[in-house]
């Protein structure tokens, strides 16, 4: 069973969903279901679920939809479905505050208003916000219901949503500064809402009754019942129940302000036979009150007989609410017994999780359960145990495999695995975190001098193993960080990845423990960031210029200036140009590769003038978009994906050395700490290539 065949019913069901062809969705979610389940794929099993709730809330089983939305949330915290957790959560809300548990209804939008705070990549918060809003306004809460109204429309603002999305928020904030009696505030917000050309196929039933209620203030009415029996038309083809009581009441309490009988009397007769129809005794308690209200206003001598009709429709709505809990418990006991089933497989799987957590090759964890693994054991912690986290890269590996051919690079790795078994207890973690790149976590090692001493034998057990015909000496290049009681996995990572990095920088095989001193907190970004940007260059211009600063200028000082700024900085593309002839016509191109942590170098034998005319005068030329640019090596960028560039000219003194730039493999709209970036980099090498050509 391959990933496509989810993909591609997913993508059927969401097709058919926008053709509101319901009974499609509903076969396909459950082919969807049954195919997740045998395949044990949790991310398909949860949209799954969700696709199943949601049309159960169609088709008004409320009890299915609970079940299968909670099904969905649990498989969502296993399978990492960010997306669909919190549709799901969202859905779950609103099936609570339509069962009128708004407690239960608010924490699941609370949830889902966080979860997509922290990926608005989904776009989801505007719908959250609106639904947090809609929430509140059912319940009387109107200055809340305001607040999430206008946070959802300044959403929708910066996102840049269509005109009709935009009306249909405003018409919201509209009706509910009406409720609260704001006219001033009404008037404002229809003047937004007029501005916008109306792109929607009817005006939304709030606007009508916010117009409607500036026209009862203004004391001009005669256009009032038309327009309310434009909104219960309307209303008649509404399948929201909320929005009908929420519009029902307001054109109710209306009439009751301009003492209209006859317009009252019309309305509850609508309203009672709406409420009938939906089965909701709590809207029909709602409706018993306000007319108790008519009443006193108007026929006091029926008020007896209709506060113990009221008190029957009371005792109805009561009985209504315990029937909802039952319900409510029920499909919590339901799914709780399901949920233990699914533990004790878990359980039972367990066993056999360890066996697909280990390297096949090496018999140490692989990458991402050695990363899970330490994770744990950082969080149990306690402040005053020490910890070590080392990683360890087998020296010119690459030259092994290359000469000696790969079953000897594989005989090599196995050797070194064993040793470093040899010389750990089983409480510490071995990951294989690359090819030739293994890290190493201890908590039980209370000096660093006994980490060190353990590093020491292992890297002179390396330069003792014996491989016929291999004549190079194997070697290895370790580096350790001591973690701090607040670093995550991903600074301590960097730490020592940093510290390899300059045992590597300082000849290979030995080790170099990471101290706070050599580099700046600011430069370990977490391992997975490419946002280079937010980086201070400062942090790192020190270090770039001690590597500049030699007599001895040779083109491994730039590789290794280069490196240093592509690892630290976490640049995806650096490049380097430098002219090799004054003309400007022949040169080197160094190319930093951040996946391999490489060099690439290349000679250049003929350099287009026509280049040069792409920087403006401060030596400087950005593209956010080359798919629109017509220049020299446009060819030459697009056969290597580039999609963007920032490079600056190095010069000092009217000389003009190179250029050095940073690509893009998309978009990317360069701002103004990327320019200072570059331009940074630029006067690091300036220096160091005048002092070179003043050697010459």
């Amino acid at each position: 069973m391959t990933e496509t065949i989810f993909e591609t019913l997913l993508r059927e069901m969401e097709e058919q969903q926008k053709l509101h062809h319901l009974s499609i969705v509903e076969k396909k979610a459950k082919q969807l279901l049954k195919l997740a389940e045998k395949e044990q794929n949790h991310y398909y099993e949860s949209i799954a679920w969700y696709f199943i709730s949601l049309l159960s809330f169609y088709n008004e089983d409320k009890q299915k939809a609970m079940k299968a939305c909670g099904q969905g949330l649990k498989l969502c915290e296993s399978a990492d479905n960010v997306r669909y957790e919190i549709r799901l959560m969202n859905l779950a809300g609103i099936l609570y505050a339509d069962s009128s548990n708004e407690l239960t209804a608010l924490h699941h939008f609370i949830n889902a208003y966080f979860l997509s705070k922290e990926h608005p990549e989904y776009g989801f918060m505007q719908l959250i916000l609106k639904n947090m809003g809609t929430l509140f306004f059912s319940i009387g809460m109107y200055q809340e219901a305001l607040q999430y109204y206008t946070e959802a429309f300044d959403y929708m603002l910066l996102d840049k949503f269509e005109k009709g999305d935009l009306q249909i928020v405003i018409s919201h904030i509209m009706f509910t500064l009406a409720r609260m009696n704001e006219q001033e505030e009404v008037r404002i917000w229809k003047k937004k809402y007029d501005e916008l050309d109306n792109e929607l196929a009817k005006i939304p039933e709030e606007y009508v009754l916010s117009e409607l209620y500036l026209d009862v203030c203004a004391h001009t009415t005669s256009k009032v019942p038309e327009k309310m029996e434009q909104v219960l038309k309307n209303l008649y083809q509404e399948e929201d129940y909320s929005h009908i009581k929420n519009c029902m009441f307001f054109m109710l309490e209306m009439s009751l302000h301009m003492k209209n009988d006859s317009l009252f009397i019309k309305l509850y007769q609508t309203a009672n036979k709406l409420f009938k129809d939906m089965k909701n005794p709590y809207f029909e308690e709602e409706l018993s009150q306000i007319y108790i209200q008519y009443l006193k206003e108007f026929h006091k001598d029926n008020l007896k007989d209709e506060i113990y009709h009221h008190y029957e429709i009371y005792q109805k709505a009561q009985s209504f609410n315990l029937e909802n809990r039952k319900i409510s418990m029920k499909v919590k006991m339901d799914l709780e017994n399901t949920l233990y089933k699914q533990r004790k497989i878990i359980e039972n799987n367990q066993k056999l999780m360890q066996y697909t957590e280990l390297d096949d090759f090496t018999g140490v964890l692989k990458k991402t359960a050695f990363r899970k693994q330490t994770i744990e054991k950082l969080q149990r912690r306690n402040k005053d145990q020490k910890a070590f986290f080392l990683m360890m890269d087998i020296d010119n590996f690459k030259h092994i495999n290359d000469s000696y051919g790969h079953m000897i690079g594989d005989r090599v790795i196995k050797e070194i695995v064993a040793i470093i078994k040899n010389n750990v207890d089983q409480n510490t973690l071995i990951g294989r975190v690359g090819g030739d790149e293994f890290a190493i976590y201890a908590d039980h090692v209370y000096e660093l001098y006994k980490i060190e001493n353990c590093v020491e034998k292992i890297k002179n057990d390396v330069q003792d193993i014996k491989i016929r015909n291999v004549k190079k000496r194997i070697s290895i290049s370790i580096g350790i960080c001591e973690a701090s009681d607040d670093d995550s996995y991903d600074i301590i990572y960097k730490k020592a990845d940093h510290a390899l990095y300059e045992a590597k920088l300082s000849g290979r095989n030995q080790y170099v423990v990471y101290e706070e001193d050599n580099v700046q907190e600011e430069t370990l970004l977490p391992m997975h960031s490419n946002e280079f940007s937010k980086l201070s260059i400062s942090a790192v211009l020190p270090k770039v210029f001690m590597i500049l600063n030699t007599e001895k200028k040779s083109s491994t000082i730039l590789d290794r200036a280069i490196c240093y700024i592509g690892r630290i900085l976490h640049i995806q593309d650096l490049f380097l140009l430098y002219f090799i002839d004054r003309k400007k016509e022949q040169g080197y191109l160094k190319v930093f590769n951040l996946n391999d942590k490489s060099i690439r170098s290349q000679a250049i034998y003929h350099i287009e003038e026509g280049y040069f005319n792409e920087f403006d005068e401060t030596g400087l030329f950005q593209n956010h978009n080359l798919n629109h640019c017509d220049f020299p090596y446009e060819t030459k960028y697009k056969e290597n994906h580039i999609m963007s560039t920032i490079q600056k000219k190095i010069e000092y003194d009217g000389h003009f050395y190179g250029i050095v730039g940073m690509n893009k493999k998309s978009r990317q709209v360069w701002n103004i700490k990327d320019v200072l970036l570059i331009e940074n980099m630029a006067c690091a090498f300036s220096t160091y290539f005048e002092d070179w050509r003043k050697q010459d």
